[in-house]
């Protein structure tokens, strides 16, 4: 168990440290992760210090949990980028395109039904974000009788994307098991 939480430490440390890095958002996780290090890291130097069999069980359990814990919240982040309702709508946008090609109205009203409080400007800019980093395709549908419809499709780059913001959100939500939240 140990090993475990050790290998655990050095990972999420290694995660905590790039995501710090590339992210300034993620700062006060960064702080509660360098904080169960350094906890992690007296607890051992104590341990040591007065005889490794003299520590009780208690203390190397204690250790190995809050380095799981520690590389649990650095691997949650993927190294970089945590999960925000921005990355969520973009997942869902993605995921609904995954399906069939839809119009703006049509993508903004399923999306609303989850998500009731997001202004349909807000979900129209991520929208052309996704089409601005070639996640998405837009083009003109049928002539009807009132404006031209614009449609969106999922390219093999939003597909990709998707799968990624997928990989970040079962990390985030097993996390989020792992210490109790659910």
């Amino acid at each position: 168990m140990l090993l475990a939480g050790t290998s655990a430490a050095i990972l999420g440390g290694w995660g905590l440290v790039k995501a710090r890095i590339s992210d300034r958002r993620w700062r006060s996780l960064y702080i509660l992760g360098l904080t169960v290090l350094a906890e992690c890291v007296l607890i051992l130097s104590v341990c040591v210090s007065i005889n490794l069999d003299a520590c009780s069980p208690h203390w190397w359990t204690s250790f190995a949990v809050d380095c799981s814990i520690l590389g649990l919240i650095g691997l949650a982040g993927g190294g970089g980028s945590p999960m925000l309702k921005k990355d969520l709508i973009e997942l869902c946008l993605l995921h609904i395109l995954s399906f069939e090609d839809l119009y703006g109205y049509e993508i903004l009203r399923r999306i609303h039904e989850s998500f009731p409080g997001t202004q349909e400007s807000g979900i129209y800019a991520l929208l052309r974000g996704l089409c601005r980093e070639g996640c998405t395709e837009q083009y003109e549908g049928q002539v009807s009788d009132g404006p031209t419809r614009k449609y969106y499709r999922i390219t093999e780059a939003g597909r990709t994307k998707r799968a990624d913001l997928l990989n970040q959100w079962r990390l985030l939500r097993d996390t989020l098991v792992a210490l109790g939240i659910e």
